[in-house]
């Protein structure tokens, strides 16, 4: 390769275009096609990721909107505050990992916390 460190060609690109041509193209492109009116879930249906669509400013609202799940969402990078914002439940953020004090802290109450936790 080229010497730049981690560069890789993806099988089916063209030679020289590295992961990092691709995300910035696709990145780029995503831009591109959000001014000129695709919507995120227009965007999504096209195989865009929960993580490039955050990249490019939407929310955890706006994904869920989109039909992202939870885990999506989660492995994304929101927290449990926005995804709670987003209309998640307290069971919903307990079933990707969130912790107890996690859950509070996003607003949920103390009972509601020790129902998720203490449900089968």
């Amino acid at each position: 390769m080229n010497g730049e460190k981690n560069s890789f060609v993806f099988k089916g690109f063209s030679q020289g275009k590295t992961a990092t041509t691709v995300l910035v193209n696709k990145n780029s492109e995503a831009k591109k096609l959000s001014a000129n009116g695709y919507d995120v879930e227009k965007l999504k249906s096209i195989g865009f990721s929960a993580l490039a669509l955050k990249n490019l400013g939407f929310n955890a609202f706006d994904l869920r909107q989109a039909g992202f799940s939870v885990n999506a969402l989660r492995q994304a990078g929101f927290n449990a505050l926005e995804l709670k914002k987003a209309g998640f439940s307290v069971f919903a953020l307990k079933s990707v990992g969130f912790q107890a004090s996690e859950l509070q802290s996003a607003g949920f109450s103390q009972k509601e916390v020790n129902s998720a936790f203490n449900s089968n």
